[in-house]
């Protein structure tokens, strides 16, 4: 197997294959990409594209493969470049400490898995930037890992107000839960936003939280006695003790209007199950049935009494039981929750003795829909729930409703398919209507064969779901080995009669023609006989439906059609089956196919292409002399692809880019890289040299986005010249995408060739400033392996005191963290007014540099004398206050300082600026 061919199996490897075989596959291509790494000394991108190709199944089937390979990898190439996301699901510790020894930034995000890692790691990727937690993740922590996480995050995690959001107060430990809530409740920006600020006395002590509401229970606007109300049951999560006090104060507000009634019943069904105990049940008896008793009772808070009564039900079974019960019989089915995922089958032997005398009495009020509700409520439950079964059989055998037949059946189906199979004769003997229910038919279809002929269209019948007045064809589409050749014969004689009628709508007769060739049994003309239909949709259906007989029956028709207008859908049928021929027959099957069609010349070549023959080849090379349409030689040139070796596809190649017309030269500007010699680079190199001096715009911009986005050597500087002329280019596009293109390809390699790229346009602003800008987007993950380069650039870009700017960019995101202090001091005398804002800016960026000490950068500022280093300082200290941590006493005190600052420059912002 080739390296190409072991990587792209890799790279599609899936669960479904054997386990032993993927791992195997996985070990041989790791040892291939070692090997590869082995040889490089800095990043090649067609290697890392390799890598990136493998990596998402390898981390998937042989996550420790993948962890080897990721390690071996970084030592020449950032880890930021590599497709890490599925590895870090499977290794998150090992991947988190990847990401926290490397030096740059590395887009990876530990919020699923952050519950895998200890809390070292946790605070370290917090401190580092490289974990946001959201509320969800935060919640699956370990109440020690939210403290930590907490201690180095308190005021990071407040906005500008200082407030810290509800959802995340409710997962600290009770200490720091009372703390904030009292903060809070003094804090000014929340004095006059009660609705905000009262949420938060949920977290005190129960004696506490209630003097403090007390004013607020006793309001008169409805919307504020609900917020209080809801804030003290929300207490009892915390303080189980004094759940009876809160029903207590919910049974003396029984007669409270319905919004705030819903506002209680909703917090109690919040509460967690574990702060329910039997002892409660009677108090909460009573106050379902105040709710219930009450006249303005809104459907709304009928729900939440179901909501509340089910979600206890796996703990209360029997009590819960009986309150569905009640609820049910004066509210009507009042919620449509899923029970069989939150209760068991052992469950059901308590609610089913409750429930019966309210199934009874739906019953006999004929109750249809409530019945067939309460069975899709249940779902899997109804495997031990007789009672409901057996009224949804008499409620089958009685209904006039096609759907609510149709829901029992497909219930039992799904739940009791033993009932279903005892049920099916007995229904089509009462009555044959019952066939044409999905459930029915499939059933007969699958496990009672016996009973099937009498229903497969050659008669008609009446009954409760039919007239009589038209046959009934079963909607089947497979399957039909389990019937008997006479039985398939019937069906497709039914079959026949369908598709040859007119007024049938079109995919009624594709299906019917789908049906015909799936069945093993019977004549293969019955499908032929289509393909010559004057319906197109039944022809074209026919053909593609002829490719899937067993025996190969259609393959005569198929090449037959390819001699008239039918051939654009035979030859793709054909292709499987061209393909699985011995290549030598295939090939001269595609010599004898004519290319008068451009869609069956298209394919013609491609699968010439595919059969990778030197038969095959030498055809292609015949193709390349003869006169073709624009589009078969574009396939003619993907054709070539696996040929690139030889010195005669080159050729093809070449004039297909010297070709005035672009959809040729389009159609070789993606030829792969991989696996190439030396040789055929330099052909390739030479290939894009004429592609760039192509007349049209589109084909030179589709060129330079290859280099760009995939990047091979160029020793010789083939392309260099002409890099650099397209780099001056007017149009901003070629511009921009050609400074990418020699970033890609001599960054790291070919130093000189980069600065001496950026000397040649140092008049050209434009240019320059593209190509620098394009330069400072690569370096946020890759800055250390660009070091060489921006350091060629930087003395360069020196020589002109206009590009200050620039400087500052490169210098703040490429070069070591001491120089980049040092050589700020050293640029202050050059800070003009727009330096000075842009390198303001930079340290308020600098936060995302992993290396970056911004508290070593202001201690270095903090006493220059020049006023805009100290400003420089002032944005560090902003820029840590922004960090995780926030604005710490410390950094209080320090802006202070710069508030008494002598300079206006430094002073003003400083005073303008409040902490929180």
């Amino acid at each position: 197997m080739t390296p190409e061919l072991l990587l792209q199996e890799c790279a599609t490897m899936t669960h479904a294959g054997r386990m032993y075989r993927m791992v195997e596959v996985g070990r041989l291509a790791v040892t291939y990409l070692r090997r590869q790494s082995a040889r490089l000394t800095a990043r090649d991108m067609p290697f890392v594209h390799q890598v990136n190709m493998v990596l998402p199944t390898l981390s998937a089937v042989a996550p420790d493969l993948a962890l080897e390979l990721v390690r071996t990898t970084i030592k020449h190439t950032p880890l930021g470049q590599l497709n890490i996301a599925t590895l870090l699901q499977k290794r998150p510790r090992e991947m988190a400490d990847l990401v926290l020894a490397a030096d740059e930034m590395v887009p990876a995000n530990f919020n699923a898995v952050a519950h895998k890692l200890d809390t070292e790691r946790l605070v370290a990727l917090v401190t580092h930037r490289s974990l946001l937690l959201n509320n969800r993740s935060l919640k699956r922590l370990a109440p020690s890992q939210r403290l930590a996480i907490y201690r180095v995050s308190e005021r990071g995690w407040r906005n500008n107000e200082g407030i810290l959001r509800y959802e995340i107060v409710e997962l600290l430990p009770a200490e720091q839960r009372m703390q904030e809530a009292r903060r809070h409740l003094e804090l000014p920006a929340l004095a006059t936003r009660p609705q905000v600020r009262l949420r938060y006395t949920a977290f005190l002590p129960w004696d506490e939280a209630r003097a403090l509401l007390d004013s607020a229970l006793r309001s008169n606007e409805a919307e504020l006695r609900a917020l209080a109300l809801q804030t003290l049951l929300a207490a009892t999560r915390y303080q189980a003790a004094y759940l009876p006090d809160a029903l207590q104060l919910i049974r003396k507000r029984r007669y409270e209007q319905d919004p705030v009634r819903l506002a209680m019943l909703t917090a109690l069904a919040e509460l967690p199950y574990g702060r329910w105990r039997e002892e409660h049940l009677p108090e909460l008896a009573q106050i379902i049935r105040d709710a219930l008793d009450a006249a303005d009772l809104s459907t709304a808070t009928a729900r939440a009494i179901g909501k509340m009564v089910i979600y206890l039900l796996p703990y209360y079974p029997a009590w819960c039981a009986a309150q569905l019960a009640i609820v049910y019989r004066e509210r009507g089915l009042v919620t449509g929750y899923q029970l069989d995922h939150i209760i068991s089958d052992e469950d059901m032997h308590h609610i089913a003795p409750a429930l019966l005398p309210l199934l009874q009495a739906w019953q006999e009020r004929e109750k249809e829909q409530h019945l067939l509700t309460l069975g899709l409520i249940f779902g899997r439950r109804l495997r031990v729930f007789d009672e409901l079964v057996a009224i949804l059989t008499t409620l089958l055998e009685q209904t006039q409703s096609l759907n609510v037949a149709s829901t029992i059946t497909h219930l039992f189906e799904l739940h009791r398919h033993e009932r279903l199979l005892e049920l099916v004769p007995t229904l089509l003997a009462r009555d044959e209507s019952y066939v044409i229910i999905p459930a029915v038919y499939n059933c007969l279809h699958r496990h009672r064969q016996d009973l099937l002929t009498s229903y497969l269209g050659q008669r008609t019948y009446k009954g409760k779901f039919t007239t009589g007045q038209v046959h009934i064809v079963l909607n089947l589409h497979d399957g039909f080995y389990r019937w008997t050749p006479e039985q398939q014969d019937i069906f497709a004689h039914t079959l026949l009669k369908l598709a040859s009628d007119d007024a049938q709508s079109t995919p009624v007769q594709q299906n019917t023609i789908r049906c015909l060739a799936a069945m093993p049994a019977i004549d293969p003309t019955f499908v032929i006989q289509f393909a010559s239909d004057p319906r197109p949709q039944v022809r074209d259906t026919a053909l593609r439906a002829l490719g899937k007989l067993d025996a190969g029956q259609g393959v005569p028709v198929l090449f037959e059609a390819l001699n008239d207008e039918r051939a654009r859908v035979a030859i793709y049928v054909l292709r499987r089956i061209l393909l699985a021929m011995p290549p030598q027959e295939a090939l001269a099957r595609l010599r004898a196919m004519p290319l008068n069609q451009v869609t069956v010349g298209k394919e013609i070549v491609r699968l010439i292409g595919d059969l990778a023959s030197e038969e095959a080849y030498q055809e292609l090379l015949l193709l390349a002399q003869r006169e073709l349409h624009r589009d078969v030689r574009v396939a003619l040139l993907r054709a070539l692809w696996p040929y690139l070796e030889r010195a005669e596809t080159w050729e093809i190649l070449t004039q297909a880019a010297q070709a005035p017309e672009s959809a040729q030269a389009l159609g070789v500007i993606n030829i792969p890289v991989n696996g190439m010699s030396l040789t055929t680079q330099r052909r390739l190199t030479n290939l894009f040299t004429i592609l760039l001096a192509h007349p049209d715009p589109e084909v030179r911009i589709a060129t330079l986005r290859r280099c760009a986005s995939y990047p091979f050597r160029d020793p010789e500087h083939t392309l260099h010249a002409r890099l650099l002329q397209m780099m001056q280019s007017e149009l901003p596009d070629e511009s921009t995408t050609a400074a990418n293109a020699i970033f890609a390809i001599y960054t790291g390699n070919d130093i000189a060739l980069v600065g001496n790229a950026v000397r040649r346009l140092l008049n050209n602003r434009h240019a320059l400033h593209n190509i620098i800008e394009s330069f400072v987007s690569r370096l946020y993950y890759n800055r250390k392996h660009q070091l060489p380069t921006a350091q060629a650039i930087q003395a360069v870009l020196a020589r002109d005191p206009l590009t200050i700017s620039l400087r500052l960019k490169i210098l703040c995101w490429s070069f070591p963290w001491p120089e980049v202090i040092q050589s700020l001091i050293a640029l202050a005398p050059e800070l003009h007014a727009d330096a000075l804002v842009s390198a303001e800016s930079l340290v308020n960026q600098l936060s995302r540099r992993p290396d970056a000490n911004l508290a070593e950068l202001e201690a270095a500022l903090a006493n220059q004398a020049d006023e805009r280093l100290r400003r420089l300082a002032l944005a560090a200290l902003l820029a840590q206050a922004r960090q995780a941590k926030g604005w710490s006493d410390e950094y209080i005190q320090r802006l202070h300082t710069y508030q008494r600052d002598s300079s206006v420059l430094v002073a003003e912002k400083a005073q303008f600026t409040f902490p929180v």
